[in-house]
């Protein structure tokens, strides 16, 4: 599945940005500080929006920011931006656009060998593929990430997190168990996480009342962090 992202959509002319990326990387530092600076600008700009809630501005400053770092052949910033356009895509379920920027993060890894973003691309990859119901790819995915012992510790957690909600949409006889590890080393200091396995924790419930109760708590938590993606798919189960 990792390999499928390396298509390109039309509505991104990778090829054209890799041009760009090699005509402009030869510009002198002190021509390259002011627009980087701004770059920096747009990036927290876009944090700031997307930790309000403003997804669509967040964008807009993400890709503000990336257009200058290709600009300037800045490999690193330009990655972590299409990492981050990514993760806002797939909050608001924008999936074609998520599917866009992995294939264009999938490029820039590759061309410009980064092959530290490889850990990162696959567990936003099988977020890609949880949103798209395509579970098994999703599984596959997330247990090449599991076992390979360079994955970063960070993205260790999410993953089972995620594994966790492969293994429960699959009805899949081992969901106990997927759940219970994920639960075992979800982050007090992060709520959203909580919710999520509580979500699942209620998908598995054997009775309606508890089922809602954990729904619920869940959706309380979305209320108190004020994530208003998280509400509705609450309301929508």
């Amino acid at each position: 599945p990792v390999r499928a992202m390396i298509r390109i959509s039309g509505r991104l002319v990778l090829s054209a940005m890799i041009l760009l990326l090699c005509a402009c990387g030869s510009q002198p530092p002190e021509k390259q500080a002011e627009p980087l600076q701004t770059a920096a600008g747009y990036e927290a700009r876009a944090i700031n929006a997307h930790r309000a809630g403003q997804y669509a501005l967040a964008d807009r400053y993400f890709n503000s920011a990336r257009e200058l770092y290709l600009m300037f052949d800045r490999r690193h910033e330009h990655a972590r931006t299409l990492v981050n356009l990514t993760q806002n895509a797939l909050i608001i379920n924008e999936l074609e656009g998520a599917y866009d920027y992995l294939s264009a993060l999938d490029v820039q890894i590759r061309y410009a060998e980064l092959p530290e973003y490889q850990h990162r691309k696959k567990l936003l990859y099988s977020e890609y593929l949880i949103r798209t119901n395509r579970y098994s790819e999703a599984a596959k995915t997330l247990d090449e990430l599991l076992a390979e012992p360079m994955t970063p510790q960070h993205l260790l957690n999410p993953a089972l997190i995620n594994r966790a909600v492969v293994a429960v949409n699959l009805n899949a006889s081992d969901a106990e168990q997927w759940l219970s590890r994920a639960e075992a080393v979800v982050e007090k200091s992060n709520p959203l996480q909580k919710a999520r396995l509580l979500r699942l924790r209620g998908q598995l419930a054997q009775s309606h009342d508890d089922a809602a109760e954990l729904l619920g708590q869940a959706l309380e938590i979305y209320r108190e962090t004020g994530f208003p993606p998280g509400i509705a798919a609450g309301l929508a189960e």
